[in-house]
Parts: C-alpha cells; sequence; structure tokens
C-alpha cells in the first residue's frame, strides 16, 4: 500500500511554517488554540512552545475569549468528519495536511501541505501495529490502490 510517512524531522518544520502563517494571519494579540483530539493536540502543543503569543483552550471553547483569534489545529484534513464538529464556531481552521481535494470536500483555511492523491499518511508518532493500521486504513476507505 502507498503511504506517505512522515519523519520527526519534516513533521516539526511543518510546524513550524504552520506557526509563520499563523502569526501572519492574526499579527497582534493572542492567538487561542484548541487542538483538536488526538493529532491536533501536539500540532498545538508544539505550536505554544514557539510563541508567547498562543494560549491553549480546552474543549468550552467559547467560553473564553473573543473567537476571532481562536484557531482549531489538527494534523490532517482527510474525510471532513471531525471539522464539522467544528463548524458553528467561528474559528480558523489550520491543519499540517490537507486532503479535502482527494475527498471533493471543504478545504482548511489554512494548511501546509495540500494532497490531491487519496493515499495514507503516517505520522512519526503512530506506532500501529500492521493490522490495526489495515483495519484503520480500510475504514476510511484506502483499498491499497493509488489513484
Amino acid at each position: 500500500m502507498a503511504a506517505r510517512t512522515i519523519s520527526w524531522q519534516e513533521y516539526h518544520g511543518m510546524v513550524v511554517e504552520l506557526d509563520d502563517r499563523l502569526q501572519a494571519l492574526h499579527p497582534k494579540g493572542s492567538i487561542y488554540l484548541h487542538g483538536i483530539p488526538r493529532g491536533g493536540q501536539l500540532v498545538a502543543l508544539l505550536l505554544s512552545y514557539l510563541s508567547d503569543r498562543y494560549v491553549l483552550v480546552g474543549e468550552n471553547l467559547l467560553c473564553g475569549p473573543s473567537t476571532s483569534q481562536l484557531v482549531l489545529v489538527d494534523d490532517v484534513l482527510e474525510t471532513g468528519l471531525t471539522f464539522q464538529k467544528y463548524t458553528s464556531i467561528p474559528a480558523t481552521f489550520a491543519v499540517l495536511i490537507d486532503k479535502s481535494k482527494a475527498n471533493n470536500i471543504a478545504p482548511a483555511d489554512v494548511s501546509i501541505e495540500e494532497m490531491v492523491d487519496r493515499i495514507w499518511v503516517k505520522f512519526p508518532y503512530e506506532k500501529l501495529e500492521m493490522e490495526q493500521e489495515a483495519i484503520s486504513q480500510n475504514q476510511r476507505g484506502y483499498d491499497g490502490k493509488e489513484s
């Protein structure tokens, strides 16, 4: 099965680039980050180490400061199902990898890499057994053939 494997070094570089883009998009004041469980939580945490402007926020997103500076972060936009849970919240949606074109869904507001092929992305923190990985890929509609 074709897969795109991302190393820790590449992952960190993507987070640094996302930081640059978010800082440019929100040039003043605090930037409130909510890491979408689970992959987005690591992205949010790493971003928070890059700048004191980032404030991590939990599940109660609308009880904090103005949502104009709220950024929802995730590692990958794939099926759009996770994003749909947050559409009622006025926020910027930022991801490392945007696969919206491959899946014919609305794109993220900010992304580092766009993928047009339906190939599996394996992040460096994924330590799945081959059987678990195959089940997960199958559940997301990956049949092992490149499109």
